[in-house]
C-alpha cells in the first residue's frame, strides 16, 4: 500500500536575500520535509563555507501546498553540537 505524498516547497532565506522554491517536492510528511529541510540547509551552508562566508541568519522556510509555512528550519536546526 502506498503513502499518499504531499508537495512541499522549500524557500531558502538569507538575511536580506529570499529564494522562493516554485517547482516543490513531494514527500511523505512533514518529518520528511523537515529532513529534506536540514539537509538542504546543510548543503547550502557548506557552499557558503567553501566560499568563505556564513550568513547566520539563514533558514528553511517550508510551506505545504497551499504556501502555508509548516515549519522553519535554521542555522541553529541544521548543525549538530560536539
Amino acid at each position: 500500500m502506498m503513502r499518499a505524498m504531499a508537495q512541499f516547497y522549500f524557500n531558502f532565506r538569507n538575511g536580506a536575500e529570499f529564494f522562493e522554491d516554485v517547482e516543490g517536492h513531494d514527500l511523505t510528511d512533514i518529518a520528511s520535509a523537515r529532513a529534506t529541510g536540514i539537509a538542504s540547509l546543510r548543503d547550502i551552508l557548506a557552499d557558503d563555507v567553501r566560499a568563505g562566508v556564513l550568513h547566520r541568519a539563514s533558514t528553511i522556510e517550508i510551506e505545504d501546498a497551499d504556501h502555508r509555512p509548516v515549519v522553519t528550519i535554521a542555522l541553529a536546526d541544521a548543525l549538530v553540537e560536539d
